[in-house]
């Protein structure tokens, strides 16, 4: 089940955003299209699969019942990032989401040469974990 979440939504209007929080954006929507792509291919740690199907049979409900599942969607994008954290933690190929691990590791990969351009500054900015 594809949902749209609206954190990964582009950001338009307002103040221009610095170079580096466009890259966060993008490694954010980079790693929850891999965690949706994962979860679609069945590519799992044996855990995080089943809690994001529970996530999503209890939205399936909510939206039967005419009820919103706006309180359920940041419990499944967590569980997808998480499914894409520990993706991008292993340098192992993902057959059925090659394309969006290469994406998140682009995006994981000009956020922290950015970050490193800063730290070079004279200001250190920890990386550990991914980036939210």
């Amino acid at each position: 089940m594809a949902m749209w979440t609206p954190s990964a939504d582009p950001v338009t209007g307002g103040p221009r955003s610095s170079r580096k929080g466009g890259l966060r954006r993008a490694f954010l929507a980079a790693k929850l299209a891999l965690g949706e792509r994962m979860y679609a291919a069945g590519i799992d740690d044996g855990h995080l699969r089943a809690q994001i199907a529970a996530v999503d049979q209890t939205i399936r409900q909510a939206e039967a019942a005419g009820v919103s599942p706006v309180e359920m969607l940041p419990k499944r994008r967590e569980l997808l990032l998480r499914l894409a954290a520990a993706a991008l933690q292993d340098d192992a190929p993902l057959p059925g989401a090659d394309a969006e691990y290469e994406r998140a590791r682009q995006a994981q990969a000009a956020l922290q040469q950015a970050v490193e351009g800063r730290a070079v500054k004279g200001r250190v900015v920890p990386l550990a974990g991914g980036i939210r």
